[in-house]
């Protein structure tokens, strides 16, 4: 008689989830950041920014993952599958909190054996470049993003 596969399984489940239960306890190098919002600046056009500061970044450092989901109507803008755990890569996910006049970025920066790929430089470098689209008198709208269209 053969045993259910769930038993066969059960020795593996501790390393199956080790990961992500790594990752819940703190394990995944992150940093965050909240960036004020000038007051003529939309939720729209403050994901407009971080999409073009993350293709900008992305060119100069591969690691910068591309968009994976972008929802205007919640304000939120996610790279690489942020929710995900276990995955290698500069990892962002982007809130606008518009009654705060706020965006608020959580960056995710683990590499293999979640070394830290610079969480806190990679965020400051998204912040400034952010701080910057938003600050020109026309933000530079990427194609595809909702205000080119």
């Amino acid at each position: 008689m053969r045993p259910p596969l769930a038993v066969l399984l059960l020795p593996l489940a501790p390393a199956l989830t080790g990961c992500a239960v790594f990752e819940a306890l703190g394990g995944m190098p992150y940093a965050e950041k909240t960036v004020t919002l000038p007051p003529a600046i939309s939720g729209t056009t403050a994901l407009d920014c971080v999409l073009s500061s993350v293709q900008s970044l992305r060119e100069r450092n591969s690691f910068w993952m591309a968009v994976s989901r972008r929802d205007d109507g919640q304000g939120v803008l996610e790279t690489g599958q942020y929710p995900e755990s276990n995955l290698a890569g500069f990892r962002l996910r982007a809130r606008v909190d518009e009654p705060r006049r706020q965006l608020r970025l959580q960056l995710k920066a683990g590499g293999p054996y979640y070394v830290d790929l610079g969480a806190k430089p990679g965020v400051a470098a998204l912040a400034a470049a952010v701080d910057a689209c938003l600050a020109s008198p026309a933000p530079h709208d990427p194609p595809g993003s909702a205000a080119a269209r």
